[in-house]
């Protein structure tokens, strides 16, 4: 797949997505379902590409959707027990956090707080090789916001 090729298809990820956080690995997702479909002459398609990345970007995107509501609820039942000062608290640290590390906060925090990335992949359904990449990307943001 040549240079211009794999650019386009990351924008086109990265629009459907709604950021471009993940579009690679969207990318790398679908090009690698359409090489177990279709073999490798496929991979020079654009079209069947782009509509391999369409796929799995609206997938990504609806599965996101779905932890983010489970995660928003989770976190109402934890925060009915809580001290209110302590989730203001946690509250303006998480949406910080959120701001400066973008989708892959939730990860670099709960590898923060001491868990393992197999925990967080378990409880993030991933594989401990997507919450490790996610780990790695939220460090990097860190260090260039630091810079």
């Amino acid at each position: 797949m040549d240079e211009r090729l794999y650019a386009e298809l990351l924008r086109h990820a990265g629009r459907v997505l709604g950021c471009s956080e993940d579009a690679a690995d969207v990318v790398h997702e679908a090009v690698l379902r359409v090489l177990q479909r279709y073999g490798a002459t496929a991979v020079e398609e654009r079209a069947l590409l782009h509509r391999a990345v369409h796929n799995v970007a609206l997938d990504w995107r609806k599965l996101r959707g779905r932890e983010r509501e489970r995660r928003i609820g989770r976190a109402a039942e934890i925060a009915d027990d809580l001290d209110p000062a302590v989730v203001a608290e946690t509250r303006m640290l998480a949406e910080y956090a959120l701001v400066l590390l973008g989708d892959h906060a939730g990860t670099a925090l709960a590898v923060a707080l001491g868990y393992s990335l197999r925990e967080v992949a378990r409880v993030r359904e991933r594989a401990r090789a997507q919450a490790r990449t996610s780990y790695w990307r939220a460090c990097q943001r860190v260090r260039e916001v630091l810079r």
